[in-house]
């Protein structure tokens, strides 16, 4: 291992190498944290319809550092398709995709089309309404191809709409199919450079240039002070700009205008100007062209010269797609339609800290409308009083005067009801007593079941309950989040799902009890 390592320390490269080279071991690095943060993403990942959006509100809004997670992907994604870019651009400019190093570029620019493909089938996974609706035109563009695109669009479907199984296949290829390449890719594309080296820059072909600089420690710390950058600049940005997460995927609102990445808003660009039956010139002919031309172009380039003086032609096409990609994108971006100012953007996320979860006072807003809302008002509504100026002027001194206030209208409260209401009170006298708008009316019956029942001596949700029982039960603040169904069926008999449960079944609720409860659960993680 030793002499392995030697030799590959030692191996000397051509002049001329230096900071423009370093794009290939940039680009390894952020393989290997793309790699690292998808698999930790997959252990809150939830893939279907009823939970995937949920587990990314629960991994942003709940998990601690999810939100960081998430961002480090996302912007590391991004990274990648900029490097690669650079990296291509860089070897055509230097010419060192032509042969014997034509396959080492063919495999570069499959990697391209395989990062692509991560960014496409990942696109989906929220599964928030811009990235259904993105992937829905995704798909009928896919389904233009002539033959074999109705198969193809099937295939990738599972059906006639997009759904359960397009969200399966999606999520297979990216943490399945794609990384088994992407590795195979990088492999190969790694031993054909070990094999061939690295082009001496503005030879000719089968000029041997010399070779005197040693890659240890010359080149190896040019490389390992780039990959230090880009990997703090994807963690910065993943700290400086969270990923936002739209509302869940409604097949039934179409009044979303689908956009891609931007990597892909140039297609989605140039798919304005063919319409009708010149459709398939934007959506394969060109692609297709694109694809086949990058893939094939070392064959095709029989310019002996790698100097820049003598491929005039070649740097001139170049410049002309980048000015072309730049361009469309451009319009793309300024021809995107702006939100009204008054309105709340999609994927509003409540963060842990101001969101209501209490047990006591999620159920303390289901006690207040029941025993309050017939002489007193939340704000100032008609002749009613509101309940926001009696409370912060003069907060009610314990539950003894409550108990009084309520027995003068003939009403009576529970210990727990004047509990729930108590905590309620400290809310709507707070700063912030909008917040108590957001909870679902069968979350707030939910909550209030909760807390009057066995549930709270054995479960903890945000510091309250669970102490009062000798078993003790998980705490549901921070739990991955089941279908409704799931909850209903565990509460009414946890050993038929979890076998090893300790929890007794409550099999004496009615229907709408356990639905209550379940909602409860659900509205805990879901912003």
């Amino acid at each position: 291992m030793k002499d392995v390592l030697r030799e590959f320390l030692d191996s000397p490269l051509p002049e001329r190498v230096g900071w423009p080279h370093v794009f290939g071991s940039m680009l390894l690095a952020l393989t290997g944290l793309q790699f690292l943060t998808g698999l930790l993403l997959s252990f809150a990942y939830a893939p279907s319809p009823l939970s995937a959006h949920r587990s990314v509100s629960y991994l942003m809004a709940e998990m601690p550092g999810g939100s960081w997670l998430r961002g480090i992907h996302y912007w590391g994604a991004s990274a990648i398709v900029i490097l690669l870019a650079l990296h291509l651009i860089r070897t055509f400019v230097y010419a060192a995709y032509k042969l014997p190093r034509g396959i080492t570029w063919v495999f570069g620019a499959l990697l391209l089309l395989c990062m692509l493909g991560f960014a496409q089938t990942g696109y989906l996974l929220p599964w928030d309404q811009r990235a259904y609706w993105g992937t829905s035109v995704t798909i009928r563009i896919a389904e233009t191809i002539p033959i074999a695109g109705k198969p193809l669009a099937q295939l990738l479907r599972g059906g006639d709409t997009v759904g359960a199984l397009t969200l399966s296949r999606f999520y297979s290829i990216h943490v399945i199919l794609l990384p088994l390449l992407t590795v195979c890719l990088v492999t190969f594309h790694l031993l054909l450079i070990r094999r061939f080296g690295i082009t001496a820059p503005w030879t000719d072909i089968g000029e041997d240039a010399p070779r005197t600089i040693p890659f240890y420690p010359d080149q190896m710390a040019k490389d390992s002070a780039a990959m230090l950058v880009i990997l703090s600049a994807v963690l910065f940005l993943a700290w400086l700009l969270p990923v936002p997460l739209g509302t869940p995927a409604d097949p039934a609102d179409n009044t979303i205008t689908p956009r891609p990445d931007w990597y892909f808003l140039f297609l989605f660009q140039m798919l304005r100007y063919f319409e009708g039956r010149w459709e398939i010139v934007g959506t394969v002919l060109i692609p297709a062209v694109l694809t086949l031309g990058l893939i094939a172009f070392p064959f095709l380039d029989r310019n002996p010269s790698r100097r820049l003086r003598q491929r005039k032609l070649a740097l001139g096409a170049l410049g002309i797609l980048v000015f072309a990609w730049g361009y469309l994108t451009y319009l793309a971006v300024a021809q995107t339609p702006r939100r009204p100012g008054w309105q709340r953007p999609a994927g509003f996320l409540i963060s842990r800290s101001d969101r209501i979860k209490r047990p006591s006072e999620v159920g303390g807003l289901y006690v207040l409308k029941q025993q309050c809302f017939e002489c007193h008002s939340m704000t100032v509504l008609g002749d009613r009083r509101n309940l926001q100026t009696l409370l912060r002027n003069s907060f009610p001194s314990g539950r003894e005067w409550l108990q009084t206030h309520l027995s003068r209208t003939g009403r009576s409260l529970t210990e727990k009801e004047g509990a729930e209401l108590m905590s309620v009170f400290r809310l709507v006298a707070g700063s912030d007593p909008a917040l108590l708008s957001l909870i679902p009316p069968k979350a707030r019956f939910g909550a209030h079941f909760f807390f009057n029942k066995a549930c709270v001596r054995c479960h903890a949700i945000d510091g309250q309950g669970g102490k009062s029982s000798e078993i003790k039960g998980p705490d549901l603040t921070l739990r991955l989040l089941r279908p409704k169904e799931w909850h209903m069926k565990h509460i009414r008999d946890s050993q038929t799902l979890v076998p090893d449960s300790k929890m007794p079944p409550f099999l004496h609720y009615e229907d709408f009890e356990y639905e209550a409860l379940a909602e409860y659960l659900l509205y805990l993680h879901t912003p």
